[in-house]
């Protein structure tokens, strides 16, 4: 099977190869004929980027150029980690076709560690793009069986090798200037980085905690006073200095028929406590606020409404309402004007409540646009919704949200978008179609995704299944697995190992997939060590 792959390689064919991460679609990188055979087969976006696999070191300085000043930088993490699950971001030489790179002055090569890929690339003798051996978008393949799912028809051979090592694609990383730059997290991860004593930063994408104010974030402290308050339809909780992701929307945002059935349930949730003459628990607590973003998130970006917002005018007097006293009366540390509602990420400062900061925004812009608009009446829904963000994950998770929601809802060159940072000036989010954010494989947004809607919860506890609805879970803590409610189970890891948790997730999604779900939850994992890696697949795989 070997030579016969070899042989389709040299003919411009594209073979499945197994690798330590998951199963590549290769062909030869320097045949852009058998590279668009690739891009075919995957229907992947031309737009993005192909990791080049070397057959061996010595073509490394064969199809990149080393800058002189990050040479024996590159060369030490080369020594370190190749050959395996470890690829670098460089400046390309000519030989390497444009289709490879889409057309980036840069390319993304790595050295498997896999015998059997090893054996084919060293007899093939040139250097193999080899993405991941699926359509494009979806669950990556850790076995043979998923890449004949996916791809049978479109390929000529598919080499069977078993389940790969390490079940999560390579970490991505750029050297430049002397630093280390994390493009995509992996097997390798940053506390390897820096046991051997480099200091790595984050892809902007993947950092905005670190990059959009995480030196001001203060997460929710488990052991201080958190004050609750019952709205007209929600509950709210509040902390002195805590951040808080908040949504508010205009008044006709929502057609009639979700808010009656948003209502209906709250009503049942709220009245099951009453009959029972007790105080709601924690748990119906969370499901109150969980209902809204379960039926309501989804319609926001729909574009119901008049979508006023969508006025440049209208949109520039909110804007200037949400920066009017920023770092005076809180931190803004992210916005977002969409045609019919608003996301803030905000701190408040001081003795300045969050109520008090919605009611300035809401009231000043209500009167200015119906004025504007030479109308009268309710012009924003009266009740906002706010969630207490409780650590830096989270944080990073919501932040991202608010940033990538223009796109998501198909928003493009959307220029109501934005983030700061004290002593800096906006980051411009404004992206022209997805192609702009690309500096790499898997940076997209969304992707690794399966067919089915994946949604990422923090605690199942807290979490019960919509009526009427078939739920798979994805477990990580071990008592997770006895819930009922959900039609499957599958757990990451008995033993919350995380290097097990990983080589299980893409085959655990897929399982999942297959079962005609409506739903998967998925449990969020620590965001230590590889942890970080799984979380920043599970994100991409939710992201709709």
């Amino acid at each position: 099977m070997i030579a016969r792959a070899v042989e389709l390689l040299r003919k411009g064919e594209i073979v499945a190869l197994p690798t330590e991460t998951v199963y590549g679609l290769a062909g030869d990188a320097l045949n852009p004929i058998a590279v668009a055979k690739i891009f075919e087969a995957k229907e992947r976006p031309r737009f993005d980027p192909l990791i080049v696999h070397l057959p061996n070191r010595e073509w490394l300085e064969r199809i990149v150029g080393l800058p002189e000043k990050d040479r024996e930088l590159i060369f030490r993490l080369v020594d370190k980690f190749w050959p395996g699950p470890f690829t670098i971001v460089l400046p390309k030489l000519e030989i390497v076709p444009d289709i490879v790179t889409a057309g980036l002055d840069t390319v993304a090569v790595r050295l498997s560690a896999h015998p059997v890929f090893a054996e084919i690339a060293r007899a093939f003798g040139k250097p193999l793009a080899a993405p991941s051996a699926n359509r494009f978008g979806r669950v990556s393949p850790t076995a043979a069986q998923h890449v004949f799912d996916e791809l049978d028809g479109r390929i000529s051979l598919i080499i069977d090798a078993g389940p790969t090592e390490h079940g999560i694609e390579s970490t991505i990383v750029t050297v430049r200037d002397g630093r280390i730059e994390i493009l995509r997290r992996g097997p390798i991860t940053e506390e390897q980085l820096r046991g051997i004593g480099f200091q790595p930063t984050f892809h902007r994408l993947d950092t905005d905690a670190a990059s959009l104010g995480a030196h001001r974030f203060q997460p929710m402290d488990p052991y201080k006073e958190i004050q609750t308050r019952r709205g007209m339809y929600l509950p709210h909780w509040t902390q002195q200095g805590a951040t808080y992701a908040v949504t508010f929307r205009l008044a006709d945002a929502l057609p009639a028929d979700v808010v009656a059935k948003w209502e209906s349930e709250r009503r049942e949730i709220v009245a099951r406590p009453r009959r029972q003459n007790r105080e709601l628990t924690e748990a119906e607590e969370h499901r109150l606020a969980e209902l809204f973003s379960e039926k309501v998130d989804g319609y926001l970006d729909a574009g119901h409404g008049e979508c006023w917002l969508r006025d440049q005018r209208i949109a520039k007097m909110v804007r200037d309402a949400l920066l009017h006293f920023q770092a005076q009366r809180y931190d803004l540390v992210a916005w977002c004007i969409m045609p019919n509602h608003v996301h803030a990420i905000v701190r408040p400062i001081g003795k300045h409540a969050l109520s008090e900061i919605l009611h300035s925004w809401k009231s000043f812009t209500a009167q200015r646009a119906n004025r504007f608009l030479n109308r009268e009446g309710k012009f924003w829904q009266p009740e906002s919704y706010d969630h207490l963000i409780r650590d830096e994950q989270e944080f990073r998770n919501q932040v991202r949200y608010v940033l990538e929601n223009p796109n998501k809802a198909g928003l493009k060159s959307w220029p109501w978008v934005d983030a700061r940072a004290s002593g800096r000036e906006p980051v411009d989010y404004r992206q022209d179609a997805d192609a702009t954010i690309v500096a790499a494989p898997g940076q997209l947004p969304s992707h690794y995704a399966p067919a089915t809607p994946l949604r990422l919860i923090d605690n199942v506890e807290t979490y019960s299944p919509p009526e009427n609805q078939r739920v798979g879970f994805l477990a990580w803590s071990v008592r997770a697995t006895s819930r009922a409610g959900f039609v499957a189970v599958r757990n990451l890891s008995a033993r919350q190992d995380l290097r097990e948790a990983a080589t299980n997730l893409f085959r655990h999604l897929r399982e999942l997939d297959t079962l005609g779900l409506d739903l998967i939850v998925a449990e969020r994992i620590p965001s230590r060590g590889l942890g970080a890696a799984i979380m920043d697949r599970l994100e991409r795989a939710s992201h709709r």
